[in-house]
């Protein structure tokens, strides 16, 4: 199939000639329906933002193969040609043909062009009111990528490394507002980049509610989400390699559970999930199997990107669990009030294991989990910062 000028899929009349006009231009993300991954959850809260601020808005997207439905203005144009950062930047003819696509559909230079992750970035036409959504640093991901295979690191592979780097920095002279999901990183983006940026994370945009009674039966941990995600990959090798043995020996007595996707983790890694937790696999209301008390495994330690369980699980009453890189992008996670945060995996079994043997610690965990929810985690308290970054 080709999209020489995009396809008009949708049209709903424009609003009246004061509402703010963006394009909302999103490759390899559809942004509508029910969502399975992090960045489908990114796309559609940013939506939701500019629909809620009264922008006049025109989607430009790829088809999406489950057919899921859209409410504006969609123009439909070709899937990018590769999901890889640095090979992308080779594919001339598809960056040119989008960026023309584009380039039709602003009315002037108020209309905001709003960047869903990189691949839409690297396409933008130039323009004064260019916004990015930034999930990630794509050179810091292809570092870890790469060294959780164990391969060797050559010359070669440091050469690589450091033209992903540079041409991030490049890539980032695009935009000229930034709306970060990591506080961590909205920190080097102004610092390093230079960047007019703004922290906002990624909540559920149904705010969870914890209804169920508190769990004061057996303690349960939870690993939880899709196996696609480059951090649960390396939180599942973590959990095998250092920290599951000595976890179980010090809670003789817990439930180790997953849930979501986990096809896409290695044959041998899935074999050992299954051997040792409650494998549930992908659920459609994971509320139903999560209760307040119940913590959450999140033994990352790497600070990258945005941890989007974490305010999910939050309004579970959940008890989130990991290392201060872990939590380093979320600085509403304080360890002791909503979270447990600990330096080494030993001092994380030993807070895990403290937190399990003092019923009232447990119950005041997940209590403070659940007003960090209603409070920083809401749509309403992240209204004002979208409405601050794109004021130009």
């Amino acid at each position: 199939m080709t999209y020489p000028g995009g396809q008009l899929i949708n049209f709903i009349p424009s609003k009246d000639m004061s509402s703010p006009k963006a394009v909302f231009l999103t490759l390899g993300i559809y942004p509508g329906g029910p969502t399975r991954l992090a960045t489908e959850v990114r796309a559609q809260q940013n939506l939701a933002a500019l629909r809620a601020l009264n922008y006049d808005l025109t989607i430009v997207t790829a088809p999406d193969a489950a057919g899921r439905p859209l409410a504006e203005n969609v123009v439909l144009v070709e899937p990018p040609p590769i999901n890889n950062f640095v090979r992308m930047h080779t594919r001339w003819r598809y960056r040119r043909q989008i960026r023309r696509q584009v380039a039709q559909l602003v009315t002037g230079p108020d209309t905001i062009i709003f960047c869903e992750h990189w691949a839409a970035l690297l396409c933008v036409p130039r323009h004064p009111r260019v916004v990015y959504s930034f999930h990630d640093f794509e050179s810091n991901l292809v570092k870890v990528r790469r060294l959780r295979k164990s391969s060797s690191v050559t010359w070669k592979t440091r050469a690589y490394w450091g033209l992903a780097d540079w041409l991030e920095r490049r890539l980032l002279l695009k935009a000229k507002r930034v709306i970060s999901v990591s506080a961590s990183e909205a920190i080097k983006l102004h610092d390093e980049f230079n960047s007019v940026v703004e922290y906002i994370p990624t909540v559920p945009l149904a705010e969870p509610v914890a209804t169920k009674k508190f769990n004061d039966g057996p303690l349960r941990l939870w690993l939880y989400g899709s196996s696609g995600a480059t951090s649960n990959k390396v939180i599942l090798d973590h959990l095998i390699d250092k920290l599951f043995t000595p976890l179980s020996s010090a809670l003789p007595g817990a439930e180790f559970h997953q849930a979501g996707s986990y096809q896409t983790y290695d044959v041998d890694k899935i074999e050992w999930l299954r051997e040792h937790f409650h494998v549930h696999g992908f659920v459609d209301e994971p509320a139903l199997l999560f209760r307040p008390g119940d913590i959450c495994l999140m033994p990352y330690q790497q600070d990258t990107g945005f941890r989007t369980k974490i305010p999910e699980v939050c309004g579970y009453g959940m008890i989130c669990a990991g290392y201060a890189e872990t939590f380093a992008c979320c600085p509403e996670m304080r360890d002791g009030y909503n979270c447990i945060i600990a330096e080494t995996p030993d001092a994380l079994v030993k807070k895990m294991a403290s937190v399990a043997g003092e019923h009232a610690l447990r119950e005041r965990l997940a209590a403070g989990a659940i007003e960090t929810s209603r409070r920083d985690f809401s749509f309403a308290a992240l209204l004002e910062r979208y409405r601050r970054i794109l004021s130009f």
